[in-house]
């Protein structure tokens, strides 16, 4: 039941991610060309659907790094002391890696897995870091990466179609 509540939240963040970027089709000039350029209307439509998609995709799979680097850092200590109940840790290096890790992170879930080198850094303890976060063949497989792009597309046909009814003639009566 978690998953499915999951799902319908990031559903409908995305549709109102997707809206807002379509809210740029209301600017008076956009709307005024869109009106009258059957052509720039499709142009713009596209446009803002494209952008959509890759911002939120981007920015998905960007969270979903961040949130895989916080859990794989994690270290449960036991006191082993009654009077004192276990806690959190990080290593020491946890924030000062962190950039370099998820970025690294992120790239590699931007590819789609078929085409996914096994580091698109130079630097090799950040590809090794990377590695202990998600190790390579664990990274999300094709089903994954299809089901990332398809909540991504929720934006992009919110943003086509309000974009769509934003660039509409109004109706001569």
């Amino acid at each position: 039941m978690s998953n499915d509540l999951t799902v319908f939240v990031a559903t409908v963040i995305l549709a109102l991610f997707g809206a807002l970027i379509s809210a740029l089709a209301l600017l008076p000039p956009i709307r005024r060309l869109c009106q009258r350029n059957t052509v720039a209307r499709a142009a713009i439509i596209g446009l803002l659907a494209f952008v959509a998609f890759v911002a939120s995709f981007g920015l998905a799979t960007r969270l979903g790094a961040e949130v895989d680097y916080v859990f794989a850092n994690l270290i449960t200590v036991d006191t082993f002391d009654s009077s004192r109940p276990a806690y959190f840790a990080r290593p020491p290096d946890y924030e000062a890696n962190r950039p370099f890790v998820v970025q690294e992170l992120t790239v590699r879930l931007l590819v789609p897995p078929p085409l996914r080198q096994r580091c698109y850094t130079s630097v090799a303890w950040v590809c090794e870091k990377a590695d202990q976060v998600l190790p390579g063949s664990s990274i999300w497989g094709s089903s994954s990466y299809l089901k990332g792009v398809g909540l991504a597309s929720i934006s992009m046909v919110v943003s086509g179609l309000l974009a769509w009814l934003f660039t509409q003639r109004k109706l001569e009566t």
